[in-house]
């Protein structure tokens, strides 16, 4: 009799079998609803990060051949920007006219040339935008005699870029500029840094990227 009762609970084998298929059929549904519903919003958003990553690879393939692969003391890369200390820029003050590192402006120039040559990279860039940092304090005189005296220095250090290679400034100089930068980290005013400003094509690609995903 004990074992009869007990019999009403358990169910058959076959019967286990087939709740624990229906189990992982419905729990396989669920995991493809959702790798579906990941997947709808992944590919717009790598599809869109892609011309940048796209160019920021190639930025950096260039980077790499002039720099290496080891990081350089006083220089470091970001996605679409090159900083370099200014003591490898600056043996002494703009007026001294003293490039203290030629090699390193040959180099920034190289890679600067090379973009602006190639031409499935040089409708991307806007403008190369050189620009020394000013850290801001509550003296309003010292401001202004520091925001100066950046510029100063962003001009002599593109004006110094162009002197290593003239070819080009004769060819792409007007795609470059220097300016005074506010940053509010003390620290990071000794460095300069070099940076692309991408162009209205690679907002178009992005737009019309979206524009394939939304049909």
């Amino acid at each position: 009799m004990p074992g009869r009762f007990i019999r009403k609970f358990i169910f058959e084998p076959g019967l286990i079998s087939a709740l624990t298929l229906i189990g992982i059929l419905i729990l396989s549904g669920l995991l493809y609803y959702r790798s579906v519903r990941i997947q709808r919003f992944l590919e717009p958003a790598l599809a869109i990060s892609q011309p940048r990553i796209e160019f920021s690879n190639s930025f950096y393939n260039l980077y790499e051949k002039e720099f290496g692969p080891e990081r350089t003391e006083g220089v470091l890369f970001t996605s679409n920007s090159i900083f370099v200390h200014g003591l490898n820029l600056l043996a002494g003050k703009p007026s001294q006219e003293d490039v203290s590192e030629p090699m390193m402006y040959q180099k920034l120039a190289r890679i600067f040339d090379a973009i602006l040559k190639d031409p499935d990279l040089s409708p991307d860039v806007e403008m190369i935008l050189i620009g020394t940092k000013v850290y801001p304090t509550s003296n309003h005189d010292l401001n202004e005699r520091s925001r100066v005296e950046a510029q100063q220095r962003a001009e002599f250090i593109l004006h110094a870029l162009f002197a290593v290679a003239p070819e080009l400034e004769k060819k792409f100089g007007t795609y470059f500029a220097s300016t005074a930068l506010q940053t509010d980290i003390p620290e990071e005013v000794g460095w300069v840094e070099f940076r692309i400003i991408p162009s209205g094509r690679l907002h178009i690609s992005i737009i019309q990227t979206l524009q394939h995903h939304a049909e």
